[in-house]
Formats: structure tokens, C-alpha cells, sequence
């Protein structure tokens, strides 16, 4: 139904009537059909549901958070681009998406009212990294916002400047893994590296250490490299061997049993990069050791 200047007045009649049909329709495109702002929480069956080029602002992008907040939703893409949402709209729609497990697509491209408030409300969304638990209970699911072409990608690094835009690209990129379990611990870990939290200062169960610091201190590892690897123009080697050394300094200092002989724990990168082989080696025998067990 693209393109056919239904109007408010007919979806209307349209969506009484799919409320009551017998049979399931999973897919929709009302794109360019001048429904501004009307109610769109009855799509509860729908998995994909395209709204691009409506003009739909606050009362639509309210009705819509009323839809992914039903836990019946089963909607998995919605294409909202060049509309009238505002950073207010977004955020509605954001907070919509906290604990909404099944939309994994939005179109949010050409929609010019969202600036910096409104991406990083997406960004918080998606990545919280202000702690442990909210790094966890972050959305782990939504994995694309319809940024397709340059210009689009240009928006929102103006909008959020270079190092968020490039920790939302990254971790759009982590929700895409089907391993929600593994995505959590990579938001974790990529939090601990940009020193939002320090992992060496909270209460973490002691088996878990040895693993952690491998995960740290270790480039081959997958999870850790890929997360601090996440810029436009990649780091060079350097710039990534000090952010893994600082990393591991900061967790170390607050744990200094972690290595029982070692009296004092150095105090910057260059000190600890002359031990940090040793810290390594440790925490690969401790994890040893206690897979023995």
C-alpha cells in the first residue's frame, strides 16, 4: 500500500479492520500515505511495519512506543525514515526499547530533528556503560538504524562527535551476534577498557578473574580486540597495546592478591608493561588451575 495517499482517516478503517481479521498479516508498507500522527498500537501481529516518508512526529512516535512496549509485539523491523521525529520523539521511541527483545531494525535515517540529545539516548540504549549492571541490562538486540550512505553515517558522527559515533556503530555491530550472553560480556569489557567502569573495583566472583585479565591482557582474543577496534580509521598497534596495558593496570591495582609476590603494584603503563608478561602468565595458571579443580 506504498505510495497511495490513504490519509489518517483510512488507515484508520485499515487498522479496525486487520484488528479484527482471522488471519495474520506479518508485513505492511503504509510508506507516503500522509498518516502524519494516528494510532499504531494495534500492530501487535505485525514483524515488519514500514512508516517512512509520513511526516509522523510525537503523538505517532508515542503511539508506536505504546506498540514495541506491548510484550505480545512481534515486531521485528520498523522503517521510520524521513519523518518529523524530533530528539523528543526519539527518546519516547528509546525509551520504549528498553526491555523490548524482539525489534532488531529501525529506520531512523533523514529524520533531520534528531541531533545530539536523541542519538545519545540511542547510544545509552544500547550501550549503558555507566556501570556493571547496566552495561548488562542494556538493549542487546537492536542492531541497525538505517544508516546506509556516507551522508547518513556523517549525521550522526556531527550529532554525537567521533568516539561515540564510532562506540555506536560498534556496538550496533555486537548486537548483531546472535550470543546475547557474549554481547554482555563485550559491553562489559569495552566499558572496563574506556574507563568507564573499573572491573579491578567491583565485586566479581574470583573464578571469573583469571579469564578476564586473559580476555584483557591477550589481542588474540576475539572479543576484547574487536571491541577496542571499533573506530572508522582502525587504532594503530600502539595506541591499542597502551589502552589493553591500562586496562590491565587499573584491575590490577585494585586486586594486587591477584599476583600474591608481587609487593608493589606499578603505578604506570611503562612499569607495568615490563610486568605484564608475568600477569599474564599468572592469570593463565590461575585458570588453569581452577579448570583442574
Amino acid at each position: 500500500l506504498k505510495g497511495c495517499n490513504l490519509g489518517p482517516a483510512s488507515i484508520n478503517l485499515l487498522t479496525n479492520a486487520l484488528s479484527s481479521c482471522s488471519n495474520t498479516i506479518e508485513k505492511l508498507d503504509l510508506s507516503n500515505n500522509n498518516i502524519v500522527d494516528i494510532d499504531l498500537g494495534q500492530f501487535v501481529d505485525m514483524r515488519s511495519l514500514a512508516l517512512s516518508d509520513n511526516d509522523i512526529g510525537l503523538k505517532g512516535c508515542t503511539s508506536l512506543a505504546k506498540l514495541l512496549r506491548n510484550h505480545e509485539s512481534k515486531l521485528e523491523s520498523l522503517y521510520l525514515s524521513h519523518n518529523a521525529i524530533s530528539n523528543e520523539s526519539a527518546i519516547i521511541l528509546t525509551d520504549s526499547l528498553s526491555k523490548n527483545t524482539k525489534l532488531s531494525m529501525l529506520w531512523l535515517d533523514r529524520n533531520k530533528g534528531i541531533t545530539n540529545s536523541g542519538w545519545l539516548a540511542l547510544l545509552k540504549l544500547i550501550f549503558n556503560s555507566s556501570s556493571i549492571n547496566n552495561a548488562m541490562q542494556s538493549n542487546h538486540t537492536l542492531s541497525y538504524l538505517g544508516m546506509r550512505t556516507i551522508a547518513d553515517i556523517q549525521t550522526v558522527d556531527l550529532a554525537l562527535g567521533i568516539d561515540d559515533a564510532n562506540l555506536l556503530h560498534a556496538s550496533l555491530g555486537m548486537n548483531a551476534k546472535m550470543n546475547k550472553t557474549s554481547v554482555a560480556r563485550q559491553k562489559i569489557l569495552c566499558s572496563h577498557a574506556r574507563g568507564n567502569l573499573n572491573l579491578g573495583g567491583s565485586s566479581i566472583v574470583t573464578g571469573l578473574i583469571p579469564r578476564i585479565l586473559a580476555w584483557i591482557g591477550d589481542h588474540s582474543y576475539e572479543t576484547f580486540a574487536d571491541v577496542i577496534q571499533c573506530h572508522q580509521l582502525p587504532f594503530p598497534k600502539a595506541r591499542l597495546d597502551t589502552i589493553r596495558l591500562d586496562a590491565v593496570l587499573r584491575f590490577v591495582r585494585d586486586k594486587p592478591d591477584l599476583c600474591s609476590y608481587i609487593n608493589i603494584i606499578p603505578d604506570n603503563l611503562e612499569a607495568c608493561q615490563r610486568g605484564l608478561q608475568y600477569h599474564w602468565t599468572c592469570a593463565r595458571r590461575m585458570q588453569v588451575e581452577i579448570m583442574d579443580l
